[in-house]
């Protein structure tokens, strides 16, 4: 009522425990509160709480029932999964002594009643699990409960708690008087397989009550409860199944009483007599033991011939047993339930659907005599009004898979008056194998299975759905251009639906049942559709489809990349070399792991990138190139007349000049190791040390470089450098092909340098302190290559401003340039603000006085740009245009000017990015081109902006203006020296690929000798640069366009320098240039000055003629050098990562004259060489250039030139030299040959940055260009390698594929994967077309809106599954080797042959065992159509191979068993199983497949066929012989073949399809001798 559930709802507040229970369909449907009692009830109840019950189904609260009760559990006694009741109550006293009682209730019913007896001592010090003894309700009777308490003492339990599952903890009065806790369990599971799959199908029946098949399962756990306790069955062997002999005693008892009916003797009785067995040997105990009864019960299809002999002795044990034990629980539960009318057809019905469902699983063939039996026996209890049984049908049809004669009664019963109706409701006995023989043959036609809705029989109803879809006609439909028709692919959908995920799952049906599925399967793994789930291609055998499809499984990446894993275990049988390297090799490899002597990485790339270069060592030479972590090769000749101290002296100087190589590295080995290491979160990322130490031939002496004369900041960025590049080797945050997610803010910390290292003094020239100094610089890059990675924003605020605040310069810059680039393109205000805090232009006026290093400031401002990319904000805009042109106001302001300016070019043109002109909407009042076109000419400066500049001068110092000015620089006008390589870049970032060709004119090259002299000649590389950003489409990869960019007055007095030079002086190599460069710092005294510029030396008067012929030689080898330079970027740019042939050959025929420039002696070059500075400027810009064409690539001819250009290392060749040559490299081989270059915007906005081509002459050089930005290239840097892997043995492999590009913007590739795609357009979709493996195409889906390809690795990774008769290309390259080129030529056995083609245990078991002679001497039973079973076997399994399935190598033999056990043993499972496969092969769907494109031949399909004809017509069965059984029911009588077995007819019948002889109802009719066989 409502006032019991509003007051219940009242009191929730007072509650003391609150739980959720299941309702009687096991749904958790009911709110249970454990409530006080009121004060009003305590008088009336004698506990003092209430469990008070409401129902929540149907989304309606009502009040169900109140339980006084002391305490209550929820706990699980069943399978399923539903949630009981436990009550531990006080109301009454079952037994002398007794406290409190437990109660089990579902929903509002009461289940048992429950007990505990005193447990041992060995139960409470142990801890064990006691078990809760089930007693029957106080209705039935109280006998039992006082018989089992004279036995054994019952505890007295106050208080149940701390329930979880089946287990609660019991408190309980000890003899003492103590209160104890034990662990309780209660469980009402049936002890058997079979008994609980009973019960479970009964209480999912849904006509069947809920609380009768609960009480029938309470019955038979009290019924084995008793026989396992109980001290009178102590004696009896216990080794037949209790659970299904207590379930059926228990149904045979109800069924009894319920239809009045007493058995003459016991209804499973047998002549054998097994308590008084004779055991004679080991064996008989053994087949006796408990052991093997539950073994040979659970593993029935391995031992049933021993199970089918042993188990009806131990059935007749087990209910004879069961007979004495219900003499002692008293009445059963269920009794008063099982008399409705209607309740035993639903029990019966329900356990014949639950016998056919049994066989169709192998697991469950030992369930069909025990439940086979039990059914006989209820069958035969049925009689007509003449007292004859009218239920024949069912006594055949289980005589016949017993084994047994139809009327050979095996008792009498004393009165047989039950009807059929009141057993069962099927008008005949429904046959699983009847009705699937019959879809087979006759299609939708036949009648459909009564398999209901029951989930006991889910196998019954999937089989039946996915045969009934199979042989639908009306899915006949013909999918694509392939001979399949829509059936089988709607069966592998429903397969699919219905949780199916491999082939592995029909192991346990029928070979008759589940060929006809195997085969829908078969005939969909050559074509199946591009939409299917992923486990609908698992089904079908194509696993690779699978993983191409769907995301990539951990399984196939458990701990690292499947090409990382594999590569590395793989190395030494891919790649082609002598047995030594092999070892050296592996010891290398066990002294990275042991030694840690790996730190750099660059041994673990060898085997990285041993599949993408398999032919050579080009790899491992350029590690060799860019390691700085090992003693450089020092030679250094000794003549004879220098002495010692000398000789020493000359060693420093020459490994001082390899030291100065080691130190710029790093950034090449950042470059080639990049995305290559997956970190693990337990150990440090190794940082590996700068090794300043050379070793001396022919001892290999370890020389160290002695640094007490070098500057003491020589290391300081090139540990910078080196830090980075350790760092890059981490994944990108969110690429799901590394494990770089891992990456934490603990981690990161944990890599931070000790406390005690962090003071630095670059004063002191102590080792530790170095040491320690050095680690914090290195420390500083990683931060920056975090960031780069996009793994520096874990770490928390906190965090970022302990480093801002104790950190050196260098971490500072890392930590700016990193959360930079962490926050790229975002605009976020916290990284901003950060930024601002170091820009003193941007504080207020008052702080603009704080000393902040030049270094940070650039960077800083380098960051804005990066951080603000392509939003055109207005603030960072007009700052940084104002900055560019801002004259220094202090002196603190002159350091590295240059830098800062750069970077502010180069951050205006980042956040401006292609904003340029018409899309650059609200800025046009802040004339930006206008004002960078005069920071790159000069003129009059701004004279707003010169407003500004005095404004706040006096505002921040008042009206004495002296101070505010630099006394370092003066500048009255625009310095055009510093302002015009900003406002170069800025223009051209602004305007980038728009082709804008009036903004273009603004960078226009002067065309005049007089034009040309007011321009320094760098600023004309860079005017070519920007002009070729703006016009990208117009750059051509050709010298043509290379000569275009050049002046014709350039090329013309270029021309004559050669010219000029006579055949006279050709020795004279160095005269000519040195007439010109006099002077070492390149200027000309005012007379040479004059001539150049065409002035008359009288009347000073500019004379044009005279400066036509009189040019500046100097200024025409300068401008020519930067021009051609400035060009080759620009090709480098525009053919970044494409791997152009013709761009290459372009820019190295460049760097060759460069070269030669650099190196030769050759006259006409020495006549057009400018400075040395200036050439190995040129030549590096060159150089860089060519490595960004060919990125990733691995180019072996730009890696001979590189390797001949590096090797010079004299004094001429500086820090920014080899930085460039070691970068050159490292892009060569960019992450191992896996990545490459973008060509976005934002990637050539990010190349410029970092491959400026100005480079340091030192190592702490800053001064033109910020060093730390020389690692912003990892922005653009794209994965776009293809790696193939082999789904069945998880290796990469090699493999020829198709690439094709979207909107064919490019001509299809044929390339052999593993491999690099080159940026040449967006892929579109990759194919796998190669007669070894299954056809595949992977469609590449785009990313949208995405600014790299941090995920396209992962779309990149293509699974592959070979054929069964071929090789890989390594074992087989030619494809000679196949099974089908090797079929006749050798006469090796079947095992050697196909070891090579295989690793499947089972194929390789089957050549072993059958296809050899001399394993056979038992087999002959096996042989159908060969003159030996190896010949047959042999024949079998190459056919297998050869046609790509090898599954089909179990079918044959399954149904060669099967035919040899129809032989011997007249099975009829195994006749029922060759039966339906020829039905099947006969039907018309399977007339309509290719005939060879089937699982089994159609040859051995007529040979099983014939033998099995032979067999019966051997043994004699006469067609009268089966009229006359069929007729009487048994084989005693007029036989003429006195010797046929019960068995042996029964299999001739379903072999030639003879129907039984009754009608519906059972009634028997006369036989139709029509049948035949099928």
């Amino acid at each position: 009522g409502a006032a019991p559930f509003q007051q219940a709802f009242k009191k929730i507040s007072q509650a003391r425990q609150i739980f959720l229970a299941s309702n009687m369909q096991g749904e958790l449907a009911i709110l249970c509160m454990l409530c006080p009692v009121d004060a009003a009830e305590q008088d009336e109840v004698m506990d003092p709480y209430v469990l008070r019950c409401l129902s929540l189904e149907s989304n309606i609260i009502s009040h169900m029932i109140d339980i006084p009760c002391l305490s209550a559990q929820p706990v699980q006694t069943t399978m399923d999964g539903s949630t009981d009741i436990l009550v531990c109550s006080s109301a009454g006293s079952r037994c002398e002594g007794e406290t409190s009682r437990l109660f089990l209730y579902r929903a509002c019913h009461i289940v048992t009643e429950c007990a505990m007896y005193v447990p041992a001592t060995n139960y409470v010090t142990k801890q064990s699990r006691v078990p809760l003894e089930i007693w029957a309700l106080e209705s039935t009777g109280k006998s039992s409960c006082n018989e089992m308490a004279k036995t054994k003492a019952i505890a007295k339990i106050s208080d149940i708690s701390h329930a979880v599952g089946s287990m609660v903890n019991v408190s309980y009065v000890m003899l003492n008087g103590e209160i104890d806790v034990v662990r309780g369990s209660l469980s009402i599971v049936a002890t058997s397989s079979l008994a609980e799959a009973a019960l479970v199908a009964l209480e999912s029946s849904p006509n069947i009550p809920p609380e009768l098949s609960l009480q029938i399962r309470t019955d038979c756990a009290r019924l084995s409860q008793a026989i396992s306790t109980n001290e009178s069955y102590s004696d009896v062997n216990t080794h037949f199944d209790k659970g299904w002999a207590s379930l059926s005693s228990v149904l045979w008892s109800l069924f009894c009483e319920a239809f009045e009916i007493s058995d003459g003797c016991d209804h499973n009785s047998d002549t054998m007599d097994v308590e008084h067995r004779n055991i004679e040997s080991e064996w008989a105990i053994l087949m006796g033991s408990e052991y093997h009864a539950s073994y040979s019960v659970n593993n029935s299809s391995l031992f049933q011939f021993m199970h089918q002999q042993s188990l009806p002795d131990a059935d007749i044990a087990g209910w004879s047993y069961c007979k004495e034990a219900l003499k002692h629980v008293g009445v059963l539960a269920s009794s008063s339930m099982v008399n409705s009318p209607g309740v035993w057809p639903l029990i019966f019905d329900t356990l014949h659907l639950l016998f056919e469902d049994s066989k169709l699983l192998l697991s469950r063939f030992s369930w069909l005599r025990p439940l086979g039996r039990f059914l006989l026996s209820l069958s035969r209890c049925v009689a007509d009004n003449q007292g004859c049984a009218s239920m024949n049908d069912f006594i055949d049809h289980y005589c016949k898979d017993l084994g047994q004669e139809r009327n050979r009664c095996e008792f009498e019963w004393k009165s047989m008056t039950l009807k059929r109706s009141e057993l069962t409701s099927f008008s005949r006995p429904p046959c699983i194998c009847t009705y699937f023989s019959g879809l087979m043959t006759r299609g939708a036609l036949v009648q459909n299975y009564p398999c209901g809705v029951n989930k006991a029989f889910r196998t019954s109803r999937q089989l039946c759905l996915f045969l009934t879809i199979l042989f639908d006609s009306k899915n006949d439909v013909i999918c694509g251009g392939s001979n399949i028709s829509r059936r089988e692919f709607d069966v592998v959908l429903a397969m699919e639906e219905q949780g199916f995920s491999s082939p592995a799952d029909l192991d346990d049906f029928p070979i008759g049942v589940s060929l006809p599925i195997r085969e829908a399967l078969y005939s969909c793994r050559s074509a199946p559709p591009e939409n299917w789930p992923p486990r609908a291609y698992s089904l079908i055998g194509r696993e690779d489809l699978r993983h191409s499809h769907g995301p990539l499984s951990q399984a196939l990446r458990p701990a690292s990349s499947p090409l990382t894993r594999y590569r590395c275990s793989n190395l030494d049988n891919m790649r082609k070399g002598n047995e030594l390297e092999k070892n050296e090799r592996s010891k290398s490899r066990e002294a990275t792991l042991d030694g840690n002597k790996d730190c750099d990485g660059l041994t673990l790339l060898e085997s990285f990138a041993s599949m993408l270069f398999p032919h050579d060592t080009r790899v491992r030479d350029a590690s060799l190139m860019v390691r700085s972590s090992k003693p450089v090769f020092l030679r250094v000749d000794r003549p004879p007349e220098v002495s010692d101290h000398e000789y020493e002296k000359l060693k420093q100087a020459n490994l001082l000049l390899l030291c100065n190589r080691s130190l710029a590295l790093s950034v090449g080995r950042g470059m080639m190791t990049v995305g290559t290491l997956h970190s693990s979160l337990a150990e440090r990322l190794p940082i590996p040390e700068i090794c300043l130490a050379g070793r001396v031939p022919p001892t290999n002496t370890i020389v160290a470089l002695d640094t007490t004369s070098a500057p003491a900041e020589m290391t300081i960025w090139p540990e910078f450098h080196n830090g980075v590049a350790s760092g890059l080797r981490i994944g990108v945050e969110n690429d799901e092909s590394q494990e770089s997610a891992q990456i934490t803010r603990t981690w990161i910390l944990y890599n931070k340098p000790s406390a005690s290292n962090s003071q630095s003094a670059p004063q002191n020239r102590s080792t530790q302190k170095n040491k320690s100094g050095n680690t914090q610089h290195a420390h500083g890059g990683f931060l920056m290559a975090l960031g780069l990675r996009g793994h520096l924003s874990k770490l928390a605020i906190t965090d970022i401003f302990d480093y801002l605040t104790t950190g050196s310069v260098t971490t500072i810059v890392g930590v700016l340039l990193g959360m930079a680039a962490n926050k790229r393109s975002t605009c976020d205000p916290a990284t901003s603000k950060m930024l601002c805090l170091h820009v003193p232009s941007l504080l207020p006026l008052t702080f603009s006085q704080m000393e902040t290093s030049s270094v940070i400031q650039s960077a800083a401002i380098a960051g804005i740009g990066i951080l603000y990319q392509g939003s055109s904000h207005r603030l960072m805009t007009e700052f940084l245009l104002t900055e560019i042109g801002k004259r220094p106001t202090n002196d603190l302001s002159t350091q590295d000017r240059e830098s800062y300016k750069l970077s502010c070019g180069l951050a205006l043109g980042m956040v401006n990015l292609r904003k340029g002109g018409s899309t650059n909407a609200g800025l046009a009042d802040l004339r930006i081109e206008e004002r960078l076109h005069g920071y790159i000419v000069g003129g009059k400066e701004d004279e707003m902006q010169m407003r500004k500049e005095a404004n706040e001068r006096a505002s921040s110092t008042g009206l004495n203006g002296d101070a505010e000015y630099c006394s370092r620089i003066a500048e009255y006008s625009l310095n055009t020296d510093i302002t015009a390589p900003a406002a170069t870049l800025a223009l051209g970032l602004m305007y980038m690929k728009t082709g804008d060709k009036n903004i273009a004119s603004r960078m226009d090259i002067p065309d005049t000798n007089f034009l040309l002299d007011y321009v320094r000649p760098d600023l004309l590389l860079l005017r070519v640069v920007a002009r070729s950003l703006i016009l990208w489409d117009d750059v051509l990869a050709n010298d043509e366009w290379i000569e275009a960019q050049l002046p014709s007055v350039v090329k013309e007095n270029y021309n004559l320098l050669g010219q000029s030079v006579g055949t006279n002086f050709a020795s004279l190599t160095g005269i000519a240039p040195m007439q010109v460069d006099v002077n070492r710092s390149g200027a000309m005294d005012l007379d040479e000055r004059k001539t150049a510029r065409g002035a008359d030396l009288e009347t000073g008067h500019l004379n044009r003629e005279t400066a036509d012929r009189n040019v500046d030689k100097q200024a025409i080898r300068q401008i020519h050098a930067h021009l051609v330079a400035g060009a080759c970027f620009s090709l480098g740019l525009r053919y970044a990562g494409t791997g152009n042939e013709k761009a290459a050959r372009t820019l190295a025929k460049r760097i060759q004259v460069f070269q030669s420039m650099r190196d030769g002696n050759d006259p006409i070059m020495v006549a057009r060489k400018p400075e040395k500075l200036l050439v190995e400027m040129c030549l590096s810009c060159a150089v860089i250039s060519l490595a960004l064409v060919m990125a990733g690539t691995g180019d072996i001819d730009a890696l001979r030139l590189f390797r001949e250009l590096r090797w010079k290392h004299n004094s001429d060749t500086r820090f920014g030299g080899h930085m460039a040559f070691g970068a050159a490299i490292g892009l060569l081989f960019l992450g191992g040959g896996s990545c490459t270059i973008g060509r976005e915007p934002e990637d050539i906005a990010a190349l410029l940055m970092a491959f400026f081509p100005r480079y340091p002459i030192i190592t702490s050089d800053n001064q033109y260009h910020l060093q730390a930005l020389r690692h912003f290239y990892v922005l653009a840097v794209k994965r776009r390698e293809i790696e193939v892997i082999d789904v069945d043995s998880r290796e990469p492999i090699y493999i020829p594929i198709e690439v094709n590009f979207v909107d064919n913007e490019h001509p299809s590739l044929s390339l052999t994967a593993p491999c690099l795609v080159r940026n040449v357009g967006t892929v579109s979709q990759i194919k796998v077309s190669s007669e070894r493996y299954f056809p595949l195409t992977k469609i590449i889906q785009a990313e949208k809106n995405s600014t790299s390809l941090n995920t396209f690795g992962r779309n990149f990774t293509v699974f592959v599954k070979k054929k069964s008769g071929f090789l890989s290309y390594v074992q087989d390259p030619h494809s000679i080797r196949s099974l089908l080129a090797q079929t006749g030529t050798s006469k090796i056995s079947a095992l050697e042959l196909i070891k090579s083609f295989t690793e499947d245990s089972r194929l390789l078991a089957f050549a072993q065992y059958f296809c050899n002679t001399r394993q056979q001497s038992h087999m002959h039973d096996l042989v159908l159509h060969k003159a030996t079973l190896a010949e047959m076997c042999t024949d079998i399994l190459y056919e297998c191979l050869v046609n790509e399935k090898p599954e089909a190598v179990a079918i044959y033999l399954s149904m060669m068993q099967s035919v040899a056990s129809i032989k011997k043993h007249a099975a009829l499972r195994q006749t029922w199983d060759i039966w339906m496969i020829l039905s099947y092969y006969t039907s018309e769907h399977a007339q309509m497949c290719d005939a060879e494109k089937r699982l089994v031949s159609l040859s051995f399909l007529d040979s099983v066929r014939e033998s099995i004809d032979r067999h019966f017509s051997a043994a004699g069965v006469e067609w009268t012989d089966v009229l006359q059984y069929s007729m009487k029911g048994t084989c005693y009588g007029q036989l003429k073949n006195p010797h046929l077995s019960v068995k042996l007819i029964h299999a001739f019948c379903v072999w030639f399809g003879i129907k039984p002889p009754f009608s519906d109802g059972g009634a028997q009719v006369l036989i139709d001798e029509s049948a035949r066989s099928p």
